[in-house]
């Protein structure tokens, strides 16, 4: 049996120049056995579970947390080839970085065509604020 790869040594992140990455896929990259992989997810068939980007990021993650065999992974020559926009809590719950350049929010926002604020809002949806009595 394998063992998980922990959500916190993965990186949520871009692609720099194209690359073979169908339009708003999340992206996830990581380390395994000193290999570097990205596992991504674009939702090809439109799966209602998978219509943001966190949600995507997520389940990518999942699948690379859990060695799941899939044809949405490959080994990555170049880890700079990437630019990270965000972690993964040790839930598997995506978070953007605080403090993205404007370059990088433009490219952000762009890549998912949707604002940097509606990503925020999606991603509070997923880290909903902890009630305490």
């Amino acid at each position: 049996m394998h063992t998980p790869i922990p959500y916190e040594t993965m990186q949520w992140v871009l692609p720099k120049e194209g690359g073979s990455f169908d339009p708003k896929s999340g992206i996830v990259l990581y380390q395994k056995e000193g290999v570097w992989m990205v596992d991504m997810e674009s939702n090809r068939y439109d799966a209602q579970n998978l219509q943001t980007l966190h949600e995507k990021v997520r389940h990518a993650a999942g699948r690379a947390h859990m060695r799941y065999p899939t044809v949405a992974r490959m080994m990555v020559q170049n880890p700079e080839d990437f630019v990270v926009i965000g972690t993964l809590s040790a839930r598997g719950i995506p978070r953007l970085e605080k403090d993205l350049a404007s370059d990088l929010v433009q490219r952000l926002e762009a890549y998912a065509q949707v604002s940097l604020q509606t990503l925020l809002d999606q991603e509070r949806a997923l880290n909903p604020p902890r009630m305490h009595f």
